[in-house]
């Protein structure tokens, strides 16, 4: 039989492996909780490198499309001023006229453009720029040009043939002009109460 000092002995060593295996469990679970603590650290750290770069880049992006609308803005204000040299040195204004018509409903109205007084325009191109407001603002009107005058109101003569224009426009054609003339006819045959007011203004530019 196991005696009183025996059986004390063995409770004594029993506490010890208790206490050392207690040891070595709170050092793992401490030493865990520092690896998590390091762990969590590092991708904060990471987390935080990442979005730096993203800005980094999200900055470099801006300048980058910065610099590219500038150099845009740059190549746009050098051709402006190459095409203005270019066109006040080999252009001319041969004629400018500023008028009006009246096209009552279901009429049409034309307006014939001469060159008087000038070389035949065969002998350089003329191109014809024109600026028309419609009223009422609200009304529309059927628009077309013709080389040469009257007579010759055919599709087959026509640079600008029944275009509907509404409450007003602009824009420019080259070869209108026969024999130093040609027709602008405004139509308003589409319509059967309301007439229009024409306002127009007209530019030829010898080249």
């Amino acid at each position: 039989m196991m005696t009183s000092l025996q059986h004390k002995d063995l409770v004594t060593k029993s506490s010890l492996d208790a206490n050392t295996r207690a040891t070595e469990v709170l050092e793992s679970t401490k030493l865990a909780r520092a690896s998590e603590e390091y762990t969590r650290q590092l991708e904060l750290k990471v987390a935080a490198m990442e979005e730096w770069a993203l800005a980094s880049a999200s900055a470099k992006q801006i300048a980058v499309d910065r610099c590219n609308e500038l150099e845009n803005k740059l190549r746009a204000l050098n051709y402006e001023d190459h095409f203005q040299a270019m066109s006040s040195s080999a252009s001319r204004v041969l004629l400018k006229e500023t008028s009006s018509l009246v096209v009552g409903a279901g009429m049409k109205a034309k307006h014939v453009v001469r060159l008087d007084g000038i070389e035949q325009s065969s002998h350089f191109d003329v191109t014809l720029r024109f600026k028309l407001d419609i009223s009422p603002k609200d009304s529309d009107i059927v628009f077309s040009v013709f080389r040469g005058e009257g007579k010759k109101q055919t599709k087959d003569f026509a640079v600008i043939y029944n275009r509907r224009i509404n409450g007003g426009g602009a824009g420019e054609v080259d070869n209108a002009f026969e024999d130093n003339t040609c027709t602008i006819v405004f139509c308003n045959s589409h319509s059967w109460i309301r007439p229009r007011i024409v306002k127009f203004s007209i530019e030829a530019i010898g080249m």
